[in-house]
């Protein structure tokens, strides 16, 4: 009763969070949040290591933001134990793991504090961090972050909340998650306990060790000596879970005399130091061997009356190949602008990106909240019913929604109207009518994709034409893709970023802030950057200066100076031209891209042959190209109608 009733108050709290726009505050830069499930032990602080190293490889100046938790003294605001080339902080004022970490991590900023807010506002106004990582960071709502990473254990689907089982939040929050990473060397026991918590994406942990290093200088024992494998030990451990380390002191090849447990975070004292020089004594054994975090401790208390050492533990994150791109991926969309993590009400919006500053003062309005609920609902639902069955009550929806919006449907008519005049009304009808039964269905399996992994998605997509992308992407070049609102197109986006390059996409603000932030998480989970139209330029230049890929969605009403006016589909639409000026810019192939539904709710993803360029002498290449990229969508509306959006306003 008393775990159901934790879960419970925790997803409460996290509910409360997660409807009100404005709670969480949102930092300049990137956050990545490395959070697990459970309490205790759970390998929170060495992937945060792990990924900060991986960070600052790949060009970055990473900060790690931690709370402190166990410090002996509690200072007022942020604590910097770390900036980049110095310690700065005791353990005392750092707390174990912070200090641990900014004696591990190099050219890392290292900062403690409560408000891990103003913990990063200070590290980017002041030590010119360009990504933060929120150590044990999963439950800290209050802060935004890009993206979430989440420790599991196989076994955590099956266990109970607090105080009668270890879980902080019910197994089923993990779905919240952008990836799991699963304490489990095999890929399948890692891919059933991703399966099982609803998560697509999954890497899994793997833990070795190094060599032992002594702790001060030891009891005459010169610094450089090291012991080795073979030698007796007494194994010590104030963590969550010390049996835990001295399983893997003998996985290393010590002789374990024996284990003494401290609770996690334990201050040492001299009668501690003293119990455990009697210990050693006491059982032939040499050494007292220690874990990095309780090393942190006890260094300041050095000379000791036994030799003391660390086993250091090194973790992995695999596929090591995988997980660096899909991180670095994530961590660049989110530098561009992250859309998730914006707030409507948050007054330090302004200074989070373009779509943070997009969303300043947009309000969340009580029909939002409602239209919300239902996608998540529905979103729920689909993680419950067959696949075939939650399709049909797709189609159920569109219709319903076919017969209640008057005011789309209306439009829609207007526009087959318009198209196809040689067409009966009978005909234009039922064109119209199948329009809202496949969007329905559409949206329906964008959320089934969503809770897929790759290996549960591909069987149900043939791919077809895939040798242009092939061509395309070998050549080094920065590659554009272009479709419309035609077919299946969210679902052509998760397909793509899942076989090749994730790409660069622009998206439109939507109405519901609420809903663009889902669709948002929904679609760069699997390493999309989406950008805003406002003042995308410079990400998209970034992106094809990188060798990137872009997509835009070409059959969209736009406003701005770089539309030109084409007659699509008979009529002059406003139409962009952007994909094509940076595929000129960039002499990059523009591919035309299409995931076309089935009748057996398969899916044909079709990758065009590139579109031809004009040639040197053509006074108007822009239009020329743009006219061509418009004619391809053009003859797929023409082939199947039914799949195009006919219900929005093209032509004005």
């Amino acid at each position: 009763m008393l775990s159901t009733i934790y879960g419970a108050v925790a997803a409460r709290r996290r509910r409360q969070y997660d409807e009100r726009p404005g709670a969480r505050k949102q930092l300049e830069r990137p956050v990545v949040s490395i959070g697990a499930l459970a309490a205790g032990g759970r390998g929170k602080t060495p992937v945060a290591a792990y990924v900060a190293q991986l960070l600052r490889d790949a060009g970055e100046r990473p900060a790690i933001l931690s709370r402190g938790y166990r410090r002996r003294t509690r200072a007022d605001g942020v604590v910097v134990v770390r900036a980049a080339a110095q310690v700065l902080a005791s353990v005392d004022v750092a707390g174990d793991e912070p200090r641990m970490l900014a004696q591990q991590v190099l050219n890392t900023s290292v900062l403690v504090s409560e408000d891990r807010y103003l913990a990063g506002r200070l590290a980017e106004a002041s030590l010119g961090v360009t990504v933060h990582i929120l150590d044990d960071g999963f439950q800290h709502l209050p802060l935004a972050r890009s993206v979430d990473l989440v420790l599991v254990d196989p076994d955590d689907p099956d266990r109970k909340t607090l105080p009668f089982g270890p879980l902080r939040e019910r197994p089923e929050t993990a779905r919240v998650a952008d990836a799991l990473i699963v304490d489990k060397p095999d890929d399948e026991t890692a891919a059933a306990a991703a399966a099982r918590l609803g998560v697509r994406t999954w890497f899994r942990l793997t833990r070795s060790t190094g060599s032992a290093e002594l702790v001060g200088a030891g009891r005459g024992i010169p610094p450089e000596h090291v012991l080795a494998p073979g030698d007796r030990v007494v194994a010590a451990a104030g963590i969550a879970d010390p049996e835990r380390f001295a399983t893997m002191a003998r996985d290393a090849g010590y002789e374990v005399t024996e284990t003494v447990a401290f609770p996690d975070h334990h201050r040492f004292t001299r009668r501690d130091l003293k119990k455990l020089a009697e210990r050693a004594r006491s059982t032939g054994a040499e050494y007292v061997l220690t874990t990095e975090k309780d090393a942190a401790r006890l260094e300041p208390m050095a000379p000791f009356p036994v030799t003391i050492a660390t086993l250091p533990l090194t973790v992995s994150v695999e596929p090591a190949h995988r997980f660096r791109d899909w991180l670095l991926a994530r961590v660049a969309a989110a530098g561009d602008g992250n859309a998730r993590t914006a707030t409507a009400d948050d007054d330090t919006a302004g200074s989070a990106g373009p779509v943070a500053a997009a969303n300043r003062g947009r309000r969340v309005l009580v029909r939002h909240r409602v239209e919300y609920a239902l996608v998540q609902a529905f979103r729920g639902m689909v993680r419950i019913v067959p696949r075939r069955a939650s399709l049909a009550v797709g189609s159920v929806l569109g219709a319903l929604f076919h017969r209640l919006h008057a005011s789309r449907r209306e439009v829609g008519a207007d526009n087959l109207r318009a198209v196809f005049p040689e067409m009966t009304e009978a005909e234009r009808r039922a064109i119209l009518r199948a329009t809202f039964r496949q969007i329905g269905r559409h949206v329906i399996d964008f959320l089934n994709f969503d809770a897929m992994s790759r290996e549960r998605m591909m069987p149900l997509v043939d791919m077809e034409g895939t040798e242009h992308v092939e061509r395309a992407q070998a050549e080094g070049r920065g590659v554009m893709y272009f479709a419309g609102h035609y077919g299946s197109w969210e679902l052509q986006i998760m397909v793509h970023a899942l076989n090749y390059k994730p790409i660069t996409m622009l998206a439109r603000r939507l109405d519901n802030l609420l809903l663009e932030r889902l669709i948002e998480k929904i679609r760069t989970r699997v390493g999309t950057r989406v950008l805003p139209r406002q003042g995308a330029m410079r990400g998209l230049l970034r992106a094809m200066r990188n060798g990137g890929s872009v997509g835009m969605m070409i059959d969209q009403h736009i406003s701005d100076r770089s539309a030109i006016r084409l007659d699509f589909l008979g009529r002059p639409a406003s139409t962009t031209t952007a994909i094509v000026s940076l595929a000129l810019r960039f002499d990059a192939p523009i591919i035309p891209v299409f995931a076309l539904p089935q009748a057996d709710g398969r899916y044909r993803m079709v990758y065009e042959p590139p579109i031809e360029p004009p040639d040197d002498d053509d006074p108007d290449p822009v239009r020329t190209c743009t006219r061509r990229c418009a004619e391809r969508l053009e003859a797929r509306i023409r082939s199947e109608p039914h799949l195009w959006l006919w219900m929005h306003r093209r032509w004005r």
